[in-house]
């Protein structure tokens, strides 16, 4: 899991670095959830993920996406807002 600061959003579209000042550019949907990302966020994920580009999170109890257990975790990503972390697990479809 690695954390990667929101240092640009345009619609869905957001540029993230990580600590050693690498970029990623991503398109993130969030479903399910009234959470919005917005530039200043931390995200935690799971770098295997970062590959897709195109990423759908949404609550991590939803009927949508895996269900979450010990082996499946790196499904679930933190948006931590000041201080408040949001937890919500990758929907696929």
């Amino acid at each position: 899991m690695k954390e990667l600061l929101v240092i640009n959003k345009d619609n869905n579209r957001y540029i993230l670095m990580d600590k050693e000042s690498n970029k990623y550019d991503l398109t993130i949907h969030i479903e399910d959830e009234k959470y919005q990302i917005d530039t200043g966020d931390i995200l935690t994920i799971n770098m295997d993920m970062i590959d897709t580009r195109v990423l759908t999170f949404g609550n991590i109890n939803s009927k949508y996406g895996r269900d979450i257990n010990e082996t499946n975790y790196s499904e679930v990503v933190t948006f931590n807002k000041n201080g408040n972390k949001t937890y919500l697990k990758r929907i696929y479809g």
